[in-house]
């Protein structure tokens, strides 16, 4: 993930599940911040859904990257929904 993404210093699992429902990790920020994500969504070749609780400016945080084919290779789409701190829940 540090090699496309910013500002990232390490990634580590934070669940003893690697792939699928549950399985957890926190990203690491050269600022200090700390982001955990969870993985709530999963069919493999498919989907992918996760949250991330925390470390965000805002209160919820809940993104889909869908995969399907695309010729010789694969369109990956990436979705997400945010919530804003003092937004009606």
């Amino acid at each position: 993930m540090s090699d496309w993404s910013a500002g990232v210093k390490k990634v580590e699992f934070i669940s003893d599940a690697k792939r699928g429902i549950g399985a957890a990790r926190r990203i690491y920020f050269e600022d200090g911040s700390q982001v955990p994500e969870y993985i709530v969504g999963w069919k493999s070749g498919h989907h992918l859904s996760y949250i991330a609780t925390g470390g965000l400016p805002f209160d919820g945080y809940h993104a889909t990257l869908s995969m399907a084919p695309k010729g010789a290779g694969v369109r990956l789409t990436w979705a997400s929904f945010l919530v804003s701190r003092g937004a009606d829940k």
